[in-house]
């Protein structure tokens, strides 16, 4: 099945699934909280070149489909955060999907937040955006950012993964003890959905540019695999997320859609984008 069949299918599963489904729901979710090492479109429509306090913009003369625009980036490299330059370059081996575990959609917020020169919490190489899809990149793909955690085996995935993070609906919160309460279910789907769509393209690109086969065992995995596989600390994002907000995503589907992209990217002659070479 191709990369748009699986759009178009899983577009139509969405929509039934929001009909009947109760308008808001409590359910628990593992949390992603920001400690040190554990937080946890194709020709291109615009592109934006970002450092901390500087943007430029290019924008093509023409829309193009919807199926056929390719994920924007935008470089914004923390370079006040104690993540960047501390530590050294990896070899990439895979690529780790997180979720933030709270209700805030803006991938430049979250970016600010990390980026702090006093925030020893956590790193991470990408943040996407849950309102527009935008990959806010901030630290540089071959560094390596504290995203993991360390696992039962006493290594991390810091140490060969990149690590990714997807922003959360706004219309959703969390309780003290950490239950996800959904406000606006068909609004906090949307978001998901946005999130998890430049994801997919975003993995795709990351898998050309480091010839990953992303089907192929322990390649792209979750934070929650990674601590299955004794590599990540005990969350359970983004898989407890997709499945308490009631969006029906898996990580088995994320692959498939994720080599089903770098298929179509490969047959189609499309070059990587500017900020992933």
């Amino acid at each position: 099945m191709s990369y748009e069949d699986r759009q178009r299918m899983r577009k139509k599963m969405i929509v039934g699934l929001t009909g009947v489904i109760a308008a808001t729901t409590v359910i628990s979710i593992a949390i992603n909280a920001g400690i040190k090492g554990g937080r946890s479109e194709l020709p291109e429509t615009s592109v934006v070149a970002e450092t901390v306090g500087e943007e430029t913009t290019a924008a093509v003369a023409t829309e193009p489909e919807e199926e056929d625009k390719r994920v924007v980036i935008k470089e914004y490299i923390l370079k006040n955060s104690p993540n960047y330059g501390y530590t050294g370059k990896i070899k990439v081996e895979g690529l780790m999907i997180h979720s933030i575990a709270q209700p805030q959609p803006s991938a430049k917020k979250q970016a600010d937040y990390f980026g702090e020169e006093n925030n020893w919490e956590a790193g991470v190489h990408a943040f996407i955006d849950a309102n527009n899809g935008t990959v806010y990149h901030t630290l540089p793909w071959e560094q390596e950012a504290w995203h993991a955690g360390y696992g039962s085996t006493g290594l991390t995935a810091n140490s060969n993964y990149i690590g990714v993070e997807m922003c959360e609906s706004a219309a959703e919160h969390y309780t003290d003890d950490y239950k996800l309460v959904v406000e606006d279910r068909d609004q906090v789907i949307k978001d998901v959905n946005t999130a998890y769509d430049s994801a997919v393209k975003l993995f795709g690109e990351l898998c050309v540019k480091f010839d990953l086969d992303p089907l192929e065992d322990g390649v792209v995995i979750s934070h929650s695999e990674g601590n299955e596989r004794g590599i990540a600390s005990n969350h359970g994002d983004p898989v407890a997320y997709w499945t308490d907000s009631g969006s029906g995503h898996t990580m088995d589907g994320f692959r498939e859609d994720v080599a089903a992209y770098k298929k179509k990217f490969i047959e189609e002659g499309y070059e990587l984008n500017k900020y992933i070479k």
